[in-house]
């Protein structure tokens, strides 16, 4: 049987492919078959290893992972709705606030902040649409 292993060099894999080596070199140097029978064979010397744990991750603010899931698709999807039903000025307002006259003028860290504005606004005009009868 063979493994193959595949990790970083550092001191602490030297250490442990020095004592993987060592292990090996104080084995019996007679090597069972399949069909040998295990009476009498020196079993295997067990190598403890110590593991370390990753670090734990940095606590992210509720805003960066927000920040992260919130694509250009995203906040065109909400503009349009704006557009589309007629509040282009509204619209227009908005990119002001950003500083941009169009919407690939606006950076993406900022998307988050502005879709919420976009939303805020869709909202209040869903809120105040006459009931149908």
């Amino acid at each position: 049987m063979e493994i193959t292993l595949k990790f970083g060099l550092n001191s602490e894999t030297l250490a442990l492919l020095q004592m993987i080596h060592d292990s090996e070199t104080k084995r019996p140097s007679k090597q069972l078959s399949a069909f040998d029978s295990p009476q009498g064979a020196v079993p295997a010397p067990i190598i403890r290893v110590p593991v370390s744990r990753p670090a734990p991750a940095a606590q992210v603010p509720a805003e960066a992972a927000v920040a992260n899931t919130v694509t250009l698709t995203d906040v065109r999807e909400a503009a349009l709705k704006l557009s589309k039903s007629g509040k282009q000025e509204t619209l227009k307002a908005i990119f002001e606030k950003y500083g941009a006259k169009k919407l690939s003028d606006i950076a993406e860290e900022r998307f988050p902040a502005l879709l919420a504005d976009l939303e805020s606004v869709w909202e209040n005009i869903r809120c105040y649409q006459p009931a149908s009868r």
